[in-house]
């Protein structure tokens, strides 16, 4: 399969009734002309497809293992590595997922995420941390994004960590938490060397503990209001404990460099065979954390039939076995994504889409076109409708609010200018 350059991404036409008429002068000399067609001649199927080759593995499928500093900061990172899951007394079951990546001008660092087991998709706290020594003994530092904004596309990539973008850097990241670990025997264990300052709850300090040993992982964070007295976390001597999970999300990478990382959950029906209209929404990031396109935004979902030739080489190679109710992160090599000269997304960019398929049915009668993925339309502010997540509800009410004052704001300046009332003229002064 080659890349099709330079061609808009558009919602393909379903394939229509195919009726043929004789037409004698387009015939061989001497042959007699057919009668005309009764009834449409039926559609032709569908030219079968290959399907691109490809490998699943559970997340964290980490393709090229990273060198760290020092043997014992490797076997810390090693017992953080991996998908884990706790039940946590109000927030329910929580899933933390961390691997190791490569931030330019650091070392030994693995990206971390948090979620709801019922949101993976959707975490709710994102952070950097850092193993390193002080004085020979080994820490655990924990860095959170300074821009929370910017990290939806980071979102899933602690699954395939070689995916992770090469844009993060020391400045956006700021140290949250310091934990000083002493070994003993197989078990690490520590607590920060100092409360480091927050704003989180109504505290304005906060302390951490960790344990380790490569099976389970416990920790516990607390809060503590300007008298020293503790206002978030659990007692001093309770905390959360991580267990291995294995029903986490599985990493597939497709011939081409694509990388597909599925959530867990119950598609319905089977994969979506040739013809078929494949119904989406979706938002697109480029690497730097820029929102480029979003289906949110038209309000529409985006509906394309498999393989569509006209849709990115590398979005038909990740979307082949789309089936409904699939949640899933993409992340499409430049060099199968599509090629545009806007600066929203340039030419052989790598492209990170979060994709919801929303149906997968028969073939569809002709549609107006909209947009498809990789087209550009600047200013988004998506939000993912199908979230149930507080935060997210509330954005999309802002968003809708904000949609309407603009509407009207514009309906407004479109009226024309009402001419000031003409002052009546004084009457004559008495002679």
């Amino acid at each position: 399969m080659t890349h099709k350059a330079n061609l808009a991404l558009l919602v393909t036409l379903a394939a229509g009734t195919l009726a043929t008429s004789a037409m004698a002068q387009f015939l061989p000399p001497n042959q007699p002309t057919p009668p005309a067609p009764q009834a449409p001649a039926p559609t032709p199927a569908p030219a079968p497809q290959k399907a691109p080759a490809s490998t699943t593995a559970k997340a964290p499928d980490i393709k090229t293992p990273l060198t760290f500093s020092d043997q014992e900061i490797a076997a810390v990172a090693q017992m953080l590595t991996g998908c884990w899951k706790a039940t946590i007394p109000g927030s329910g079951d929580v899933v933390m997922g961390a691997a190791p990546v490569t931030i330019k001008g650091m070392s030994d660092c693995l990206y971390s995420e948090l979620s709801r087991a019922d949101a993976m998709s959707r975490p709710f706290r994102q952070t950097i941390l850092q193993i390193h020594k002080v004085n020979g003994k080994v820490r655990v530092k924990t860095l959170e994004f300074v821009n929370k904004e910017r990290t939806n596309h980071l979102a899933g990539l602690w699954a395939a960590p070689d995916a992770f973008p090469q844009t993060i850097s020391p400045d956006d990241l700021k140290m949250t938490m310091d934990v000083e670990l002493s070994k003993n025997g197989d078990t690490y264990h520590g607590r920060t060397v100092e409360p480091h300052p927050t704003n989180i709850a109504n505290a304005v300090e906060m302390t951490g503990e960790l344990k380790l040993d490569g099976k389970t992982f416990w920790t516990a964070d607390r809060g503590f209001d300007k008298e020293k007295k503790q206002v978030w976390g659990p007692a001093m001597d309770a905390g959360y404990e991580f267990s291995r999970f294995d029903q986490g999300p599985q990493t597939i990478r497709i011939e081409g460099g694509v990388i597909v990382v599925d959530y867990p959950g119950a598609p319905a029906g089977t994969p979506a065979a040739p013809g078929q209209t494949i119904t989406v929404d979706y938002i697109g990031y480029l690497e730097n954390g820029n929102r480029f396109d979003a289906s949110y935004e038209r309000g529409v979902p985006f509906a394309f039939t498999k393989g569509d030739p006209k849709l990115q080489e590398g979005w038909n190679r990740a979307m082949y076995d789309a089936r409904k109710g699939q949640v899933r992160r993409i992340v499409i090599p430049g060099p199968l994504a599509v090629e545009r000269k806007d600066a929203k997304a340039p030419a052989n960019t790598t492209l990170i889409y979060d994709v919801r398929v929303l149906d997968v049915g028969a073939a569809r009668p002709p549609m107006p076109m909209v947009q498809g993925p990789g087209a550009v339309k600047p200013g988004l502010q998506p939000v993912d409708p199908g979230s149930q997540d507080p935060g997210f509800l509330k954005a999309q009410e802002n968003f809708r609010r904000m949609q309407e004052e603009r509407r009207k704001k514009e309906a407004e300046q479109a009226k024309p200018a009402e001419k000031p009332a003409e002052k009546p003229a004084e009457p004559a002064p008495k002679k």
